[in-house]
This record gives C-alpha cells, structure tokens and sequence, in this order.
C-alpha cells in the first residue's frame, strides 16, 4: 500500500527483501500489485439531538475525529479557527477522541480565545461516532501521519465532505471539490471554508467516493486475496486449502 502511495520507496524492495529471506521464492510474490484493504463502516442518519447535546444546534460544525497526540496536528485546526472566528463567526468545532494530548489542546485553545467556539466531547461510542460523522457539517483532518485515513472513508461513507491536509494517504480519497477539498498546513481555514461554501453539494459525491469501502466490498477484496494466494499455492505444491464458492 504505501509503495503505491510514495513510488520509489524503499519500502516494496524490503518487504520483497524480507520476504526472501524468510523462505519465500520469488516466483510466488506479486511485486507490482499491491492491494488496498480498509474496515467496513455502517453510516448512520442525521441525528439533531446529537447536536443539542453538545450546544452546537443552529451552528455549522467542523468535525476532528481521532487520537489527541501529537503527530495528529490538531493544533493546525485550532489555528485555523482563530482565522474563522471571525470570517465564518458561526462556526464551531467539535474534537472527538482522547489521548495524551487532550489537556494540551484544551490549553492552546483557551490560549488562542477560541475555547467558546471549540468543544471536546471526548471519547464517542461506536453508537455516537456515526452520529457525529452524519450530523455534522464537515471533517478537517491535519494529520501529517496518516498511512490510510480511516476517519476520512467514515466521513464520507456518512456524507460528509472532507477537508485534509496534502499528506500520505489524505489525498488518495479526497477528489478536490468533488467530495471534500485538500490544504497545505498553511491554508487549513480556507481549505474549511471551501468545503463548508461547498457542503451540501458534495454530499452524494462524497457517499458516492466511499462505496468501494463499504463492508461488503472490504470482504470481497479480502476473499479474493486470499483466493489468490490460494491459487499460488495451489500451482506450486498441488495443495489445496481455500475453497472457492461456486
């Protein structure tokens, strides 16, 4: 996957490498096609009392998913609220997700002023994160270390566009105004307010985008993987030991 992502690297070579030296031969090992898998996610619907819950009924709400840490860069979000303070003054921003950075943020956010316009809802159930992905506006993720983005195929999965830093693997699944918008670290708030300009169009785009991501998609890209492999063994030792349905 990530030799897909970043042709040239080193990454292929080794784990052909690796592979060798663990007893492999390279007659069985399929160096240029690479797959990608991801989790399936189950959307879910508008839910306006999840909202209320947070006091963010009536507001556009731009929604950060994920591990508060460091190397998630929530703090280029944070900074590009301060700039919409006062250009979009009814925007919000709600942070779902704990880690060892949660009291940092809160800090940086109440240092910057915007600590009325940001709310930390902490960690959300599997039954509350769909409600989220759905209800809200929008999803702006900063994160310079992404090797798949899973919260950007749940957003969309859910209808809701994305706004994602230019960075590893954000890019694979934003199509530039089609389905969310993309940003360098230094224009994050105008990449937010394209998207929000842009929201409501981008909605079926966006669950358009995800479709391949879907369970049963993510199951049959499993099963023929492991298909293939099967055959490969197959043709090599005359052993059989994957059933294929008819």
């Amino acid at each position: 996957m990530m030799s897909r992502r970043q042709p040239g690297s080193a990454l292929k070579p080794f784990a052909y490498g690796l592979a060798l030296s663990l007893g492999a031969r390279a007659s069985d090992l399929l160096r240029d096609e690479p797959m990608h898998f991801t989790n399936g996610f189950s959307p879910k619907n508008y839910d306006r009392s999840f909202l209320e819950r947070f006091g963010l009924d009536g507001h556009r709400v731009v929604l950060h998913v994920g591990r508060l840490s460091m190397e998630k860069r929530l703090d280029i979000v944070l900074k590009a609220m301060v700039r919409l303070k006062q250009e979009e003054p009814d925007v919000r921003l709600l942070v779902a997700g704990q880690g060892p950075a949660y009291d940092h943020y809160r800090s940086m956010a109440q240092s910057l002023g915007i600590s009325d316009r940001v709310v930390f809802a902490g960690f959300l159930s599997d039954e509350d994160l769909p409600k989220a992905y759905a209800t809200c506006d929008m999803l702006a993720l900063a994160s310079t270390f992404e090797t798949q983005g899973l919260v950007v195929l749940e957003a969309l999965a859910s209808g809701t566009p994305v706004a994602g830093i230019r960075c590893r693997a954000i890019p694979e699944f934003i199509d530039e105004g089609k389905n969310g918008c993309l940003f360098e670290e230094d224009s994050c708030a105008e990449g937010i307010r394209r998207c929000l300009v842009r929201a409501s169009s981008m909605k079926m785009n966006a669950v358009a985008s995800a479709r391949d991501y879907s369970v049963d998609a993510c199951t049959t890209k499993l099963l023929k993987a492991y298909d293939l492999a099967a055959d490969i063994l197959a043709k090599d030792t005359g052993f059989k030991f994957w059933s294929k349905k008819a």
